[in-house]
């Protein structure tokens, strides 16, 4: 997000127009704060496409900055301008592309890796996937079959009675309306042996915006739409809203 770039695949590997281009997004909606670029992880049904860095759901939360505690905030659609020269094939400033539906598979492969590594120490437990749970896991998440990804995903992942023993919760924290993210050390335990919750957590790593460990007075933190309570145990929510990547994935919102 940083560098304002994406990953684009579709199932031929090959660019076409500029009418293409247009094609692509016609079917997204998303409207952004007026000024804001972004690229972000959608899907085209029509044209098989994938394009990824965050999550759309993780950067609906993010840039548009609402408040979903708020009576007053409208979670209408977004709508999505890619404009480009019309002389131009191919946007590649701001979306890179891939050469192989493999490329992205790896590319999340890599993300489960560093999500096992911050839970254990090492990648094991992900390295050990025998190929036919790893494709099958990978073909699931494409398809949308939430059953079959989760069957696989809950084997390398520790009980959640035993997440006491976490070496690290793989937690990243996006500061609002900027492309800045904090990836911490979070223990799902305190010094003294009781669940860390999700405020002491906010408090201890960014003060600024959580004065306090139980009140929100200057930021909300938001997980898929909804505002968490401070008092939420981080291990619960990290097993109850984690992404497919293996990351809970955390904005801020701010407090008007």
């Amino acid at each position: 997000m940083g560098d304002k770039r994406g990953l684009v695949l579709d199932e031929t590997a090959t660019y076409g127009t500029v009418d293409r281009l247009t094609g692509w997004f016609r079917n997204v909606c998303i409207q952004l704060p007026e000024g804001t670029l972004l690229v972000l992880c959608c899907c085209a049904v029509e044209q098989r496409i994938g394009v990824t860095t965050f999550s759309i759901g993780l950067s609906y939360d993010l840039l548009t900055g609402l408040d979903p505690s708020n009576p007053d905030t409208v979670q209408s659609p977004w709508i999505l301008t890619l404009q480009v020269d019309q002389k131009e094939e191919y946007p590649k400033g701001l979306l890179l592309r891939i050469p192989t539906k493999q490329t992205l598979k790896d590319y999340w492969i890599h993300q489960l890796k560093e999500a096992c590594v911050s839970r254990d120490g090492n990648a094991n437990r992900v390295m050990s996937l025998s190929n036919a749970n790893s494709q099958k896991m990978w073909d699931s998440l494409v398809s949308h079959d939430f059953k079959t990804f989760w069957s696989i995903m809950t084997t390398i992942l520790p009980r959640e009675k035993d997440s006491g023993a976490i070496r690290s919760l793989p937690i990243k924290v996006y500061l609002p309306m900027s492309n800045q993210c904090i990836a911490a050390i979070v223990k799902p335990e305190t010094d003294d042996g009781k669940l860390t919750t999700i405020g002491q957590s906010l408090h201890s790593h960014l003060p600024t915006f959580f004065p306090s460990e139980t009140k929100p007075v200057v930021a909300r933190a938001v997980v898929h739409g909804v505002e968490v309570p401070l008092n939420a145990v981080l291990a619960n929510l990290y097993y109850m809203a984690m992404y497919p990547d293996g990351f809970l994935h955390i904005s801020l919102v701010m407090i008007n």
